[in-house]
């Protein structure tokens, strides 16, 4: 049987910024797998292996380039995001090349897409700043702004589109 998770090691080895929006359920699975295998690649004991026998270290190696293969799909963007940053975190950490076109490739998507979720996350992170170019970040600030993030009100411009539609919703 394995043993408890240790959530203040875990903090200590993979700490993360505080979210502003909350994690959706479906992905809670996704996120206990990524725990359970940082437990088994930072295990004290043994060589760290994959369930499959690979190599951790190999695997993890191989993230950016398997990353960067990914064929964006603007529908994806969140999850794209979110997975981009967990790789930049897990696979290379922030000062290291193999970052830069990760988050390069990031915020150029974002941008193309201006969604609001995706930019705030890719704000979110600690790693941001140093990432992306400063332009960027405004950017990225103007997109997620835009979608009305943080505003607790509608947007200017979508409000002629949701008033009619809440008016039919109550009848």
């Amino acid at each position: 049987m394995d043993a408890p998770l240790d959530l203040a090691q875990i903090a200590q080895r993979f700490p993360l910024t505080a979210r502003p929006i909350p994690l959706y359920r479906p992905l809670q699975a996704r996120i206990d797998e990524v725990l359970t295998l940082a437990r088994t690649t930072y295990a004290d004991e043994g060589s760290p292996v994959l369930p499959d026998g690979q190599p951790a270290k190999t695997e993890i190696a191989a993230m950016p380039q398997r990353y960067l293969a990914f064929k964006p799909a603007d529908e994806l963007i969140v999850f794209r995001t979110r997975l981009g940053l967990a790789v930049i975190d897990f696979a290379s950490g922030p000062s290291r090349q193999d970052a830069k076109p990760i988050a390069a490739m990031l915020v150029d998507d974002i941008l193309t897409t201006q969604d609001g979720y995706a930019a705030q996350d890719m704000l979110a992170t600690r790693h941001a700043a140093r990432l992306s170019r400063k332009r960027a970040c405004s950017a990225l600030t103007t997109a997620a702004q835009a979608a009305g993030l943080g505003t607790d009100a509608l947007p200017t411009h979508s409000q002629p589109t949701f008033t009619p539609q809440s008016r039919r919703a109550k009848h």
